[in-house]
């Protein structure tokens, strides 16, 4: 039971009881009637308390909002999203922003010093270590405030552990042996599970001087390359030893004149102890190593010195060099990059700030306060997985400190280091790209598509700031906003001066550049340097954890047994494998940067101005995904739609699909990315199976002779599904979470609640949807054996329109392939990026595969002339003529449908036909929605 009461400015509510009963179940709604005897006046705060049911209960109720309708019809909003205890009341104030200065009402101003008295004594500052930003004192991830870790548990923390990801991975027995790698074939058999199309092109390529080059502008850690204008002093390089690899018989000093030459030093590492592991001594290597832009546009390494120091016993490696010599030193360069990446740019720059970030923001900032409601949405869970990042990953018993080399004593002292060179113009993207000089430098996605997100951030940013605070005068009156930045400048970055960061703001620009920097920290940065961990880092020889001997010292003497001998051992490598994928590990529970889904904002203008920036960031996607069309290794890590708000280990996953029965399921041929799970008679026996599709754990149910299947973890907070009761709900079969009560339509996804029209009479409580909110899979029956997939189906989004055979003949039905080869005639498409389009023709037999095309999320209904296969077979040629949208777009589109051909082959044909047509595919993306809306407008007349 819990009480609820009303304060406003002249006077107060009665207590009121309100029974703990099914209305006040997850997702429900409670409506009753607050009286007063005389007016209150503007409503102020809103007061709930759980009422414990006996003495020693413990009972708590997590509320979203309450929604005050007053006598004269007006209605108030009070976001909550937080738990009410027995112990203290819960204020709430009303969800229009406020800046403290403008706040008169003496109970209102009250209240703000309450809340962040309240909320310093739960988030009180620690020293984890000398020298690193402080961090929350916490015993445990299970003993932080239970609103920052809302959507975890201990179970969750138990899954969050490498020998979990090792048994996906199927690494049992490879964890506990210590054995050394036999040959470069056993690496690749040992690990062949889960890997992504990414992981394959590194394991093929990773040995390419061009790989080696593409890795520091595209690869996870594109930080540490920066333009040359001078040879460092103690890089032993010259002109002699690079000229063969240098082109238009031009010399190392004219290159550097030119531009063409850049530089890599890992001088950070240079004295830092190397672990031990296993009893046996690790090395570190300090490299620098010299790039050369080709006329090509490629960058290659030319030069490598693996030590600081110059000497006899420190050559410089050279392409020239024998292969091995070669390989090896960029195998002790690679090794280093692991160490820069993983404890600099990823933990200290993105975790670690961002939970300073945080930490300021929950201390000095109320629930009222705008830059709060801006702001906190992107340290969802930060707390929490920094927590577990200090438990799991660099404790004593951590897996750095346990199988890297860069563990053990010398991991705080490079930590150190890092911490001794931040900055903040290093962390404002477009400062440190042209401090870098990095500006012209061509092919480098990860600068193109950061800057322009830096600038749609930005943007947002400057509205919602300029807004609230209208001229300067009330950034310095904002006492909250100048604890915040202080806090920041003296637990964050140590009170250091040479860091630049401000200690105080007294301009609006200045406020604005800072927000930007921190949302882009927490979701851009973030996702840049940790999304593709798996993807490069996954194959062990591109990226070392550790390795075993030092690095050489004459040239000469290196072999493929040396490079073996050299590698980590093989439960060292296991443990590194299962860790980068667990960083990678994907989670439906993930928010995409720009959706605010907590109901904070209210004023009309906060809301026009987010709406634009979801508008922003899904045509910045849609232009994305048409220039990756023809990228031989697509950049997708800064696609909007795998951009998560937040600093975690969480990354994005496309929206949720509905399962559709459709006239596909009778036959012979399962679907693009079909998955084997099983046999039809041992569902309907077991009734439910919990199985892996496609690194997914999805829970497959047979109920009333259907199959269904979902991801086996709910959409809210991660509760196990395999163990909800099943329910009937207003004639709809549902699970029901056993965590929180979430009910979820097996069929579509759908969330469901309660809710009561204030207007009606009687008050009665009737179900309505969320909309779909978890992912559900399609089970198709293949010869009498069931195969799942998570495609979005054309049918999701026109499920009765789809039934028609008319429509089938008038349709071409878009799958996500994934890459993989699928029965069929298929035919790629410029700018459906990574699907194919399969076309409804008399002949089937033929397969084609378009490698170069990645995952468009979401399906355009396209009207189509297709000819048939045997047509096609004159030409290859087919015409898809686009209906018209209300903007007037009437151009045809051609469609390249390829005859079987190597993938080399295809490679070619798809990059020349889809280049030229790269203008018209932006014009076509930002017109999609109007497109699509007309497509149904046609489809419903035609129907």
């Amino acid at each position: 039971m819990s009480h609820h009461g009303c304060l406003q400015s002249r006077g107060a509510s009665k207590k009121i009881l309100v029974p703990k009963n099914g209305h006040q179940k997850s997702g429900g709604v409670a409506v009753f009637e607050v009286p007063t005897t005389f007016n209150l006046g503007l409503l102020v705060l809103i007061k709930l308390k759980v009422k414990p049911r006996t003495v020693l209960s413990d009972t708590e109720w997590f509320c979203s909002k309450v929604v005050v309708t007053t006598p004269e019809g007006d209605t108030v909003i009070f976001p909550c999203y937080r738990w009410v205890s027995k112990d203290e009341p819960a204020v709430f104030r009303d969800a229009v922003a406020t800046l403290p200065f403008n706040d008169t009402n003496p109970e209102a101003i009250e209240n703000r010093k309450d809340e962040l008295e309240l909320r310093r004594k739960a988030y009180i500052w620690s020293q984890f270590q000398d020298g690193l930003p402080e961090s929350v004192k916490t015993d445990s991830a299970l003993t932080l405030p239970r609103e920052v870790r809302f959507s975890f548990t201990k179970i969750t923390e138990f899954v969050l552990t490498i020998t979990a990801a090792a048994s996906e991975l199927k690494l049992e027995g490879l964890l506990d042996c210590k054995e050394p790698w036999s040959s470069m074939d056993k690496i690749s058999q040992v690990f062949r599970d889960q890997k992504t199309d990414v992981y394959k092109y590194v394991e093929k390529h990773w040995k390419e001087d061009t790989f080696f080059g593409y890795q520091y502008l595209n690869g996870i850690n594109p930080m540490m390359i920066r333009r040359c204008s001078e040879l460092p002093s103690n890089f032993a390089v010259t002109d002699i030893m690079v000229n063969a690899s240098l082109q238009n018989q031009a010399s190392l000093t004219e290159e550097i004149q030119n531009g063409n030459i850049f530089l890599v030093d890992y001088k950070s590492l240079d004295g830092v102890p190397a672990n031990v592991i296993d009893g046996k001594q690790q090395f570190l290597a300090a490299p620098l190593v010299l790039l050369y832009r080709t006329t090509d546009d490629t960058l290659r390494p030319i030069a490598i010195q693996l030590k600081q120091t110059p000497g006899d016993d420190n050559p410089v490696f050279l392409p020239t060099d024998s292969e091995y010599d070669w390989l090896l030193a960029k195998i002790y360069v690679r090794a280093a990059d692991f160490a820069e990446h993983e404890l600099h740019f990823h933990l200290l720059r993105t975790h670690l700030l961002s939970e300073v970030f945080a930490m300021a923001t929950l201390r000095n900032f109320p629930m009222v306060h705008p830059l709060y409601k801006l702001l906190m949405p992107h340290f969802r869970y930060t707390l929490q997985i920094d927590t577990l990042a200090r438990a799991q990953l660099i404790s004593e018993k951590g897996v750095f400190n346990m199988y890297a080399a860069v563990g053990g004593p010398g991991m705080m002292m490079f930590l150190r280091k890092a911490v001794a060179s931040l900055t903040y113009s290093s962390l404002c993207m477009p400062e440190d790209i042209a401090a870098r000089g990095l500006k012209s430098l061509p092919n480098f996605y990860y600068r193109d598509d950061g800057l322009k997100l830096w600038n749609i951030i930005q943007r947002f940013v400057k509205a919602m700031v300029e807004y609230y605070y209208r001229q300067d005068a009330d950034v310095s009156k904002d006492t909250e906003l100048q604890s915040w930045i202080n806090e920041v400048y003296v637990f964050g970055f140590l009170a250091e001066p040479n860091t630049g960061i401000p200690r105080s703001f007294s301009v609006v620009a200045d406020l604005i550049m800072f927000v930007t920097m921190v949302i882009f920290t927490a979701s851009v940065q973030h996702a840049a340097v940790n999304n593709g961990q798996f993807d490069f880092d996954g194959w062990m020889p591109n990226t070392p954890i550790s390795l075993q001997k030092p690095p050489p010292t004459t040239k000469g003497q290196s072999t493929e047994k040396t490079m073996l001998e050299t590698f980590p051992d093989i439960n060292v490598t296991a443990h590194g494998l299962a860790t980068v994928y667990l960083l990678s590990k994907q989670s439906t529970d993930y928010v995409p940067l720009g959706n605010y889904t907590e109901e904070q904002f209210i004023e009309k203008t906060p809301l026009e101005k987010m709406e634009h920036f979801q508008k922003e960031l899904k045509i910045f996607s849609y232009e994305t995904k048409a220039r990756n069309v023809c990228l031989p290794l697509p950049y997708t890590y800064l696609d909007p739609e795998n951009l998560v708000s937040f600093a975690g280990v969480l990354i994005h996953l496309r929206v949720s699909m509905m399962s559709i029965e459709n006239e596909r399921t009778s036959s012979s041929l399962p679907p693009p990315s079909a998955h084997f799970i099983g046999r039809k008679e041992d569902f309907v026996h077991a009734k439910r199976i919990t199985t892996l599709v496609g690194g997914r754990d999805v829970l497959v149910l047979c109920q009333q002779g259907k199959l269904h299947a979902m991801d086996m973890r709910c959409y809210h907070s991660g509760g196990p599904l395999q163990e909800g009761d099943i329910e009937e709900f207003d004639g709809r079969m549902c699970i029901v979470c056993p965590w929180h009560k979430y009910k979820i339509t097996l069929a579509e996804g759908e969330g469901l609640y309660q809710a009561v029209n204030p207007s009606a009479t009687p008050l009665k409580p009737t179900w309505q949807s969320k909309g779909v909110k978890q992912r559900v899979h399609q089970v198709i029956e293949v010869n009498k054996k069931l195969v799942s997939s998570k495609q979005a189906f054309l049918q999701t989004f026109y499920p009765p329109l789809f039934r028609t055979t008319m429509l089938q003949n008038l349709l071409i039905t878009v799958f996500c392939t994934e890459g993989h080869r699928i029965p069929g005639q298929t035919i790629g498409v410029a700018g459906v990026a990574r699907c194919t389009i399969h076309a409804l023709t008399r002949r089937q037999e033929r397969q084609v595969h378009c490698p170069n095309l990645s995952s468009l999320g979401s399906v355009t209904l396209l009207s189509a002339e297709a000819k048939t296969a045997d047509e096609s077979d004159q030409d290859h040629n087919s015409s898809i003529q686009h209906l018209s949208s209300t903007q007037g777009f009437q151009k045809s589109s051609e469609i390249n449908i390829y005859p079987s051909a190597t993938e080399s082959q295809m490679d070619q044909s798809s990059s020349r036909d889809i280049t030229p047509k790269m203008k018209d595919l932006q014009d076509w993306y930002r017109r999609l929605e109007d497109l699509e809306n007309e497509v149904q407008r046609v489809l419903m007349e035609n129907v």
